[in-house]
Parts: C-alpha cells; sequence; structure tokens
C-alpha cells in the first residue's frame, strides 16, 4: 500500500502518522533529541511499517527558505531535495509547522473553542494563529470571495517585545541587559516562562512593593481560586517550566507573578498581530502548553484580554476581535490530513 508521511517537528518532538488517501493513523511522537538526524528518526519509525512510501508532509519548526528549514531549537536540517533522494519520493511539501496549526484550526467546530472575553466570533475576515511552546509560533490565514481559507508563515514570534505597564518595560530592561535582542518568544514560550521567573527571581523582593503592588493585588482578584500565603513569596530554584506551574498550583507567589506577567506579554502580542493582519476572523490559540487544565483556568481569568484591548486609538477595533483558546486535540494533523488530501486528488 502506497502512503504519505505526515510529520510535525517541533523544539522538542517529532510526531509521525501515515496517510493511506483516506484517512491518517494514530500520531506517534519521539523526542528530537534522540536522533541524530530527521532522517534516522523517519527510517526509525517506518522500520515497523509494511507499506510503500511515496511522498511526505512535513511542518517544521524553523523559518522555510528554498525548501530548506533549519530548525530554531533543535540542530536538524530539513531539505527536501536530500530527502526525496534518500527515500526515492514522488513528492515533499514542506512548510513551517505553525501553517499545520492555522490549516487545522479549519476544521475546528464551535465546541472546540474558549472565548476569551464578551467579543462574539466573526464569521470571516484573516485569523491569526498563535501557540507557546518550545519556541512562539505564528501563522495568518486570509480568505477569498468564497470564504476559502489561504495559510501564510511567519515568524512573527522573533519581532522586539513591547511592553504596555511600568513592571513589564522594566523586565524588558533586565531582559536587554543580559541579551542582544530581546524578541516575544523570550517571554512567552516555555524556555521564555524559565527566563521570565529568572528575573522575577532576582528582582521580586525590591519590585513587590513598589512596581509589583497593583499587579500582586489584581493577581489575587482574578485568582482567588489559589491559595497564596505570606510565606509563599520565596524564589525557589526550577529546571523545567512545568516545576514553575506545580509552584503556581501550590501557591507560590512568584510562580504565580510569573505565570501573570506571561499572560500579560501574551495578550500584547496578540493584539500587535491582530493589528498587522486585520484579523477580524478571530485571534486562536493553540498548542498543549496553554489548554492544560490549570494553565487554561489561569488563562481565562488573567489581564490576558485586557492587554488585548490596551491599544490606544486603536482599542475600539481590538475589542472587536475574537480572541479564543482551541481545545481540540492533534490541531497539526488537522492540518497535515488538509494537506495529503488536496495532494492526495
Amino acid at each position: 500500500m502506497s502512503v504519505f508521511l505526515l510529520t510535525d517537528i517541533g523544539g522538542t518532538h517529532v510526531r509521525f502518522s501515515v496517510y493511506d488517501g483516506e484517512k491518517a493513523s494514530k500520531p506517534e511522537r519521539y523526542a528530537t533529541q534522540d536522533f541524530l538526524t530527521f532522517e534516522d528518526a523517519v527510517r526509525h519509525y517506518m522500520q515497523t511499517k509494511d507499506v510503500v512510501l511515496s511522498g511526505m508532509v512535513i511542518g517544521a519548526a524553523g523559518m522555510r527558505q528554498n525548501n530548506c528549514v533549519r530548525l530554531t531549537n533543535c540542530p536538524w536540517v530539513i531539505n527536501t531535495e536530500t530527502l526525496q533522494t534518500q527515500f526515492r519520493l514522488n513528492r515533499v511539501i514542506l512548510l513551517n509547522d505553525f501553517a499545520l496549526q492555522g490549516l487545522g484550526v479549519l476544521h475546528c467546530e464551535t465546541s472546540d473553542y474558549i472565548l476569551i472575553g464578551e467579543t462574539e466570533t466573526l464569521p470571516i475576515g484573516p485569523k491569526a494563529i498563535i501557540g507557546a511552546g518550545t519556541g512562539l509560533g505564528v501563522c495568518f490565514l486570509t480568505s477569498d470571495t468564497n470564504n476559502r481559507y489561504q495559510v501564510f508563515e511567519s515568524e512573527g514570534g522573533h519581532s522586539t517585545v513591547g511592553g504596555v505597564t511600568p513592571i513589564m518595560r522594566m523586565i524588558i530592561q533586565k531582559a536587554n541587559e543580559k541579551l542582544p535582542h530581546v524578541s516575544y518568544e523570550r517571554f512567552i514560550s516555555g524556555p521564555g516562562l524559565m527566563f521570565l521567573y529568572q528575573i522575577m527571581g532576582e528582582n521580586y523582593q525590591e519590585w513587590s512593593h513598589h512596581l509589583l503592588s497593583d499587579e500582586i493585588m489584581n493577581m489575587q482578584r482574578a485568582w482567588s481560586f489559589v491559595p497564596i500565603s505570606s510565606e509563599n513569596d520565596k524564589w525557589q530554584a526550577v529546571s523545567t517550566p512545568p516545576e514553575i506551574t506545580q509552584l503556581a498550583e501550590q501557591g507560590n507567589e512568584i510562580a504565580l507573578m510569573t505565570w501573570w506577567l506571561f499572560f500579560e506579554f501574551l495578550g500584547v502580542f496578540c493584539a500587535d498581530m491582530a493589528l498587522t493582519l486585520k484579523t477580524t476572523g478571530g485571534v486562536y490559540l493553540v498548542g498543549d502548553l496553554l489548554k492544560q487544565p490549570f494553565i487554561a483556568k489561569m488563562l481565562q481569568r488573567s489581564y490576558l484580554r485586557k492587554m488585548f484591548e490596551t491599544k490606544g486609538r486603536f482599542s475600539k477595533f481590538t475589542k472587536q476581535i475574537p480572541l479564543m483558546l482551541v481545545t481540540k486535540n492533534d490541531i497539526p494533523l488537522c492540518g497535515l490530513t488538509h494537506i495529503a488530501k488536496n495532494v492526495w486528488k
């Protein structure tokens, strides 16, 4: 049987599935660090499959240039000509991984979203798809007169970060002392959460008495479902982003404030992307990180929507734009299958 290999490559994991012209198989996930090259990972996955590989559809986390992607957060290089030659394929389609998220969102139902704020979803117009994970992914969808959408890749996550509040501007200043360029991804991603937590730990005792006093009060009101005590305001060393979330669940004030500011930066970024392409069709937040139950609950009660609407002369416009958290699973696979179906025809 002839099949297409469907592949979603992130900075941390690679997911494989095969498409037989009718349906895609259940995806299997591997750690990218377990394989020296992408080709090695493909061979490992295919060695148990009794099929003939005729093509590939690949979404890779990095900038696509001349049918090649050097992954941003992984040493792999994906080259379509190399893959066609090594695996004797008829066709290889290579996209930025977030293009898959965009196309996958087109297959979501209303029940697959959680609306952030009170704005009703608009039926047409450009859409922005944004997701925080190992990096900060972005793509756009625009439609023709028949409401058929086309996806456009973006590296908007690497645009220079902007701050709305005094504490956000101070955090950016501290980050500029450590890095040659501070992009939104430096704060809005798994590694970004770690970096933000580090800056909080280094400055929390000083900032909590003046710069952060209002933010702490707003956070405690919004997140009253988390017990915060005066004994829980100490910085604790962590080695992974989930540890910060665990501390937040336990009521650690610095960990909670880290997430609070994470959402504020995300709100500003979403608004910037919405204004870039006038996304009247909505801004969609995707990815496994944000839909984790505790994180999703914090997101919904955070100031993300408030920051999204804080756009000066264009606040009236951003207030009209739907902002949604996508809860559907396997969105990239939906996007890969969307492409494979069109190619198979």
